[in-house]
């Protein structure tokens, strides 16, 4: 598929997630979280709309797809106006590999240099996690983040 392409259906996928809300019985609150590649889809969807949702729980994110590529679209959209009360939070499982590791320490390097004071955002390795289990250690404390009072 070409970059194009990729883009296109990612964009489309961004438009459905947020027209979830007028069709599912929802609360106020939006959230997306994702995993591997879906967090890699979450991350994205914040770089490009970040409005679309209040929250953005990214878990172990498949950040080396297209060579790391995510990383200057997130240092561009962190150099933009953020939106009030946004939360983007981003876990790796220490047990997981070298990739993994790389791509997240390119997100948590990218954030500490770029992210605006507005903008709350936490990163996490979590301790004794791998990819799989990663999302249902980190779930809870990016929880207990968001609603943090």
């Amino acid at each position: 598929m070409t970059r194009v392409k990729t883009v296109l259906l990612v964009a489309a996928l961004i438009v459905v997630a947020a027209a979830a809300g007028e069709v599912f019985r929802t609360d106020s609150v939006r959230l997306l979280a994702g995993h591997s590649l879906g967090g890699f889809f979450a991350l994205f969807a914040f770089t490009e709309r970040p409005v679309l949702f209040d929250a953005y729980f990214v878990f172990s994110p498949s950040v080396w797809v297209g060579g790391e590529a995510i990383i200057p679209m997130l240092e561009r959209a962190l150099q933009q106006p953020s939106p009030e009360e946004t939360f983007l939070y981003v876990s790796v499982g220490a047990q997981e590999g070298n990739e993994m590791a790389a791509g997240f320490d390119a997100v948590r390097e990218t954030l500490e240099a770029y992210a605006p004071q507005d903008l709350r955002w936490q990163t996490e390795v979590t301790a004794g996690a791998d990819r799989g289990s990663n999302p249902i250690l980190s779930y809870p404390v990016a929880a207990s983040e968001y609603w943090r009072p």
